[in-house]
């Protein structure tokens, strides 16, 4: 059973949130295995790192030297308090290869392309709710597990509130994702810590995105999108089942 009310427009807007969304995770996933990967190649060619650095000095230190001027930030003798400029010897720098944060960074990111998504979703098709600026997952707390029964159906029901999903029986499969990448993100916020592989809070992410897709939209679809050629023409052949299975709709 599915939800009923969604106009052909609005149908259409959610195909195009839809697709937007999951090609820009796939290509932020393919460019962020591709920066991992970059990195630990330096990582392991650090001697011709350090090498390439002492080449006109590309890299430069930052610092600060601000005082309070006429209630105003500062630097001294005109300068800006935030110096960006101080050189810095190569070998002092390469060994930070490899210290950036890239999984938590990324993951807080794909959840922010993931809280869009939900308020474009919400504010398509209930437009009441987006009027009172509530973020449309504003009462999943996060957590890596339910604590009861009646906690389960509480979330469940409250993930489905904002898309008009008040009649129908969430995924608790889908909201304990919702519920893991948050409290990741949180952990992250406030401990800088993250022990959640981006592949999976990648996962969690579609999962979520698909989800909504597939329960707002009145009629079955199969959701087809990949930024690639197709060269092992898997994507074909699911646009083949999916060209089948709309045949067999409308002769019924």
């Amino acid at each position: 059973m599915k939800q009923p009310s969604l106009t052909a427009r609005r149908q259409s807007t959610m195909r195009r949130l839809t697709e937007g969304v999951i090609k820009g995770l796939l290509q932020f996933k393919l460019t962020h295995d591709l920066t991992a990967y970059e990195i630990e190649r330096l990582r392991s060619n650090w001697r011709d790192v350090e090498v390439e650095l002492h080449t006109n000095y590309p890299l430069s230190e930052s610092g600060i030297v601000a005082v309070l001027e006429n209630n105003r930030v500062r630097g001294l003798d005109e300068e800006e308090f935030f110096l960006t400029d101080e050189p810095i010897a190569p070998e002092d720098t390469v060994s930070l290869l490899g210290s950036f944060p890239l999984n938590a960074a990324s993951c807080a990111y794909i959840f922010t392309m993931l809280e869009v998504y939900g308020d474009d979703v919400v504010a398509t098709i209930n437009p009441t709710f987006s009027k009172d600026r509530l973020a449309w997952h504003r009462d999943i707390y996060g957590a890596d597990r339910f604590k009861t029964d009646q906690e389960t159906e509480r979330l469940c029901a409250a993930f489905g509130r904002p898309f008009k999903l008040d009649d129908y029986e969430m995924s608790s499969e889908v909201v304990l994702g919702l519920m893991r990448i948050k409290q990741q993100r949180n952990r992250f916020s406030h401990e800088g810590e993250l022990n959640m592989s981006f592949d999976e809070f990648l996962r969690n992410v579609l999962r979520i995105i698909c989800y909504i897709h597939l329960m707002v939209m009145p009629d079955p679809e199969v959701i087809i999108v990949h930024n690639s050629d197709d060269l092992s023409g898997r994507f074909e052949e699911a646009q083949e089942f999916w060209s089948e299975l709309l045949k067999q709709d409308q002769l019924q």
